[in-house]
């Protein structure tokens, strides 16, 4: 009888560190994590140096329920950990720096002043080597969140748009069209002009000449790093929302909440329709594989779909187990797809790998 035991503990302890490559299913299929350490809405998710995914700050339900945590997903053990940040925030992002870091940008503290929403312009660090949070010494100009903020090929990263009011009570609010340069060598924030519009829960992509696209709405800009200058793309043929989406071939695809796809072609200065997903998603539901294709995650019923950018079509893959939104979504070192958290009508404590 004691025997048994010791071998069903052995058994069980195995099953818990079981890496990834264990839990892997068929092609196009999806299957749980262990478990989560915290859950929330809205989290950054950046896939870090390591190999590990950081998922920081985000939403646990309603005003003021702003997240103050952040977890770390292994995919060699296929574990997570909880770390504590220095401010709760949510709408915030989170973008790998050269140095390992993971810079936390922005979002809602979640706190009310008067009758609008506090939101923040301070930014912190996450160090993977010693496992913890750091505030950074400089603050942006303008408080924002809902923005986006871009590493740069020079290292420095742009932080772009956002909302900089948000009245809870009458469910209005204010976006930006200023930008901001973050230095990680002089923890410094400077100014990167004025974009032609506002811009809230837009797309950001750096281009392979080192420009970055801007889309949201019916409004698409570039910002050139070498004169910190920004100028029109061009006219798109429908109003965007959803994802962006750098592909092998230089062009961007934009698609996922409003139809039809598009694709922009940087050397031509121009948007060509492409095939159309059969179902609308969310803002940041796609990743480029290592294939070549992109994946769109997270319809309304859970469905996941495949572009083939040789083909310019569209074909169903395996739909996610739970039914989410508002989720972290990550490409991972070893070619999976890492799909956290999110909600439907409650917060969804899980997290999925996508195998290709």
């Amino acid at each position: 009888m004691k025997r048994t035991s010791r071998i069903l503990a052995i058994l069980l302890a195995a099953l818990i560190v079981m890496p990834l490559a264990a839990f892997a299913q068929a092609s196009g299929t999806w299957a749980f994590t262990g478990p989560v350490a915290k859950a929330a809405t809205n989290a950054s998710s950046t896939l870090m140096q390591n190999g590990k995914v950081l998922v920081a700050g985000g939403n646990v339900g309603g005003i003021g329920a702003v997240f103050p945590d952040a977890q770390v997903y292994d995919p060699a053990t296929n574990l997570w950990t909880a770390r504590k940040m220095k401010a709760g925030r949510n709408w915030n992002t989170g973008t790998l720096l050269p140095d390992g870091r993971v810079l936390i940008v922005g979002g809602s503290n979640g706190k009310l002043n008067g009758d609008k929403l506090g939101i923040l312009k301070t930014a912190e660090f996450y160090d993977p080597a010693t496992g913890t949070f750091a505030l950074s010494g400089s603050k942006m100009a303008t408080p924002r969140a809902s923005h986006t903020a871009t590493l740069l090929p020079d290292g420095k990263v742009l932080v772009a748009g956002g909302m900089n009011v948000y009245v809870p009570r009458i469910r209005w609010g204010s976006c930006t069209n200023l930008a901001e340069l973050y230095d990680p060598a002089t923890d410094s924030f400077s100014s990167a002009g004025a974009m032609r519009v506002v811009h809230c829960g837009h797309t950001a992509t750096v281009l392979q000449n080192g420009k970055v696209l801007i889309v949201g709405g019916t409004d698409a800009e570039l910002y050139d790093p070498a004169t910190n200058s920004w100028s029109s793309a061009g006219a798109m043929n429908a109003a965007h929302a959803g994802s962006a989406v750098l592909l092998p071939n230089g062009k961007v695809l934009l698609a996922g909440a409003t139809v039809p796809a598009e694709l922009y072609d940087p050397a031509a200065g121009t948007f060509t329709v492409t095939g159309s997903s059969a179902n609308l998603y969310g803002a940041n539901t796609a990743v480029l594989l290592t294939n070549g294709k992109v994946l769109m995650a997270g319809g309304p019923a859970g469905q996941c779909e495949l572009y083939d950018p040789l083909a310019g079509t569209w074909s169903a893959t395996g739909s996610l187990n739970s039914v989410r939104f508002g989720f972290g979504l990550s490409l991972i070192s070893d070619g999976h797809v890492l799909v956290t958290d999110g909600m439907t009508s409650y917060q969804i404590m899980s997290a999925e790998i996508y195998t290709p």
